[in-house]
């Protein structure tokens, strides 16, 4: 979030180490951490792996109900401006 909000764009190497952290612990994510990654990846025009939209994507499902409106848009914001097309079960 720091960086892409200073609008810092770090090596690629440096943003797909952040990302194998980031499969390593995303269950204890909360809503407001799902939703700053996903910014910050798309301000910073980063190109997540699949397996790691899916499961970001898997994580906020499970704690959605705790969402507030701000970051559920800011979510919805991120995954159009990556062009990641969510599951259906994220739609709905």
């Amino acid at each position: 979030w720091a960086w892409a909000t200073m609008r810092h764009q770090p090596p690629a190497e440096v943003l797909i180490a952040l990302e194998r952290r980031m499969l390593a612990c995303v269950d204890d994510f909360n809503p407001q951490a799902l939703a700053n990654t996903v910014w910050a990846w798309a301000t910073m025009r980063h190109e997540p792996s699949a397996r790691a939209l899916a499961a970001l994507e898997r994580r906020m499902l499970a704690c959605v109900d705790d969402f507030k409106p701000q970051a559920l848009a800011n979510t919805v914001w991120a995954w159009a401006t990556m062009r990641h097309e969510p599951s259906a079960r994220a739609l709905a």
